[in-house]
């Protein structure tokens, strides 16, 4: 009797190209969530006047990169190999933690920062049609990217908080280590050459275009008014909470007022998990009634004073939040 076998399949690598983007995603995520309280200990320390005009001065200068860079970083990740703008982001943000190891100002450093995020943010996306077949692997990609990036912001800003009340060294180390770790893995995802032709100019004049007839499109527009006014809050909330935990909570530790922003994170989690439950398919518009109840509890907050009320409070803005922005 003959025995014929099978041909065996290859092995499934856990640590595919997908996956590799899924985890150096996850890195630099936790990373910039993790920095961000390490250099708002930095700057309660260095005994300013005014630290939390600090901390606003520094958001203010990260999110201003997007608004500057937001025209061109699409087109330089659609010219260029996408694995490879993943690098660079990672590069100027770890150049960026080196310098504030060195004693540049937290405002420029953050800068540059800002500008390592605005760089990496189009092509983390981007990549994923790339590397992906069908239209069920991109969903599953682009959920393991959504899923892990909110995990690392609740793990950057719960870890961040102690290591600044701990170490302002070895956190900066910790994010230098971390951003070092993300661009290593870069070198696990495929190269896969990007369009040369594209000019920089005229690709920011479409993307200005393209921009305009979104927000003449009814559903375009409701999505990208509802997703801004989401962000929008996001940012406020993280620059408020600041300002706002010690003064109406009495808490000026660090580790603990990032615990209680982390009541936040946990809470958007559940919100993305309970969306497809809550609003069914085809009736996404009814997301902004979330989009008023999260409004309502910060309102309500704003005037609180006990710890626990707050944090559940908190809590619920988060789910209300994830609720409303995951369409």
């Amino acid at each position: 009797m003959i025995h014929t076998r099978e041909s065996a399949r290859p092995p499934r690598r856990w640590l595919n190209p997908v996956n590799s983007v899924v985890l150096t995603q996850f890195m630099s995520a936790f990373s910039d969530n993790l920095n961000f309280f390490i250099i708002i200990g930095m700057l309660k320390r260095q005994g300013l006047e005014n630290p939390d005009q600090a901390v606003t001065y520094i958001q203010i200068g990260f999110l201003a990169v997007f608004l500057i860079l937001a025209p061109f970083v699409g087109s330089f990740a659609d010219r260029n190999a996408k694995s490879s703008v993943l690098m660079v982001g990672n590069l100027f943000k770890a150049a960026a933690i080196l310098l504030l190891i060195f004693g540049l100002h937290p405002i420029l450093c953050y800068a540059i920062l800002g500008i390592g995020a605005v760089i990496y943010s189009p092509a983390k996306y981007g990549i994923l049609t790339e590397l992906t077949s069908t239209e069920e692997e991109l969903l599953r990609a682009n959920s393991k990217v959504e899923g892990t990036t909110i995990l690392a912001i609740l793990l950057g800003t719960v870890i961040g908080g102690f290591l600044a009340e701990y170490s302002d060294l070895l956190g900066l180390i910790t994010c230098f280590v971390v951003y070092g770790l993300s661009f290593a893995l870069t070198f696990l995802i495929p190269k896969h050459p990007g369009n040369s032709q594209i000019q920089y100019m005229a690709a920011a004049k479409r993307f200005f275009q393209d921009t305009r007839t979104l927000f003449r499109h009814p559903q375009a527009q409701f999505s990208l008014i509802a997703t801004g006014a989401f962000w929008l809050t996001a940012a406020v909330l993280r620059i408020a909470l600041v300002a706002w935990i010690p003064a109406n909570l009495g808490i000026t530790n660090t580790d603990q007022q990032s615990m209680i922003i982390g009541s936040t994170a946990i809470g958007v989690v559940l919100g993305s998990v309970l969306m497809p439950k809550l609003i069914p398919a085809g009736k996404m518009y009814l997301s902004y009634y979330f989009g008023f109840l999260m409004v309502f509890c910060v309102l309500i907050t704003a005037f609180m004073h006990n710890i626990i009320l707050s944090v559940i409070m908190l809590f619920f803005i988060g789910v209300f939040g994830g609720s409303s922005s995951f369409r």
